[in-house]
């Protein structure tokens, strides 16, 4: 989904608001992440689950990068997701 958003970002050329609901939550910070001079924006609506964990259909880990599973890009850059972020549940 991150190569096709992209992809679909350059064919239109100009910076586009990108939003996603539920399942799809996930989708437009990874596609701003590789596109983001062609972002305006990256907006979410009650993304899939409690960041970091799995609670559709389990409880278990997930999304190591908060909303995503796969790398962002931070600056300064993360060496890994269990270095700097600090995962919190109550």
């Amino acid at each position: 989904m991150q190569h096709t958003g992209a992809a679909f970002l350059d064919s239109i050329g100009k910076p586009e608001v990108l939003l996603g609901h539920s399942q799809g939550g996930v989708y437009p910070p990874l596609i701003a992440d590789v596109r983001p001079a062609l972002t305006r924006a990256s907006n979410v609506i009650e993304p899939a689950g409690p960041l970091f964990e799995q609670a559709v259909a389990s409880n278990s880990s997930a999304r190591a990068y908060g909303m995503t599973g796969p790398p962002l890009t931070y600056s300064p850059p993360l060496i890994g997701p269990c270095t700097v972020l600090v995962k919190r549940t109550k």
